[in-house]
């Protein structure tokens, strides 16, 4: 069975490059006064995420969203602070840096 779409060409995450013209972009739209939010499913697309990725990356706080007439609309800037810095390279580098400091073992009897 053929596909009408390759999805999975859009799923592939975002390289430097994409990176930077996205968030340049994002601002040259915001300070045209041409878009100031994105719903959920345009963040997801420009993000190159599911909806299900966007709307975990809102619930724990990643991305900042508002909700306007019970719509979620994520703000400009908050998805350029998000290509600036993603907050999936900051936690990794959090993890990795954690791995580094000296720790005492945990006694298996403690444990308990």
């Amino acid at each position: 069975m053929t596909e009408l779409f390759d999805v999975r060409a859009l799923r592939c995450p975002l390289d430097g490059s994409q990176r930077d013209s996205l968030l340049r972009s994002v601002v040259l739209a915001a300070k045209f006064g041409q878009k100031w939010f994105y719903t959920l499913k345009e963040t997801a697309g420009l993000l190159h995420w599911s909806y299900d990725q966007v709307f975990d990356a809102v619930h724990f706080f990643r991305i900042d969203a508002a909700r306007f007439l019970g719509i979620i609309r994520v703000p400009w800037w908050s998805l350029a602070e998000y290509l600036l810095d993603p907050a999936d390279d900051v936690d990794a580098a959090v993890g990795e840096y954690l791995d580094t400091l000296p720790h005492r073992e945990v006694p298996a009897r403690a444990c308990r």
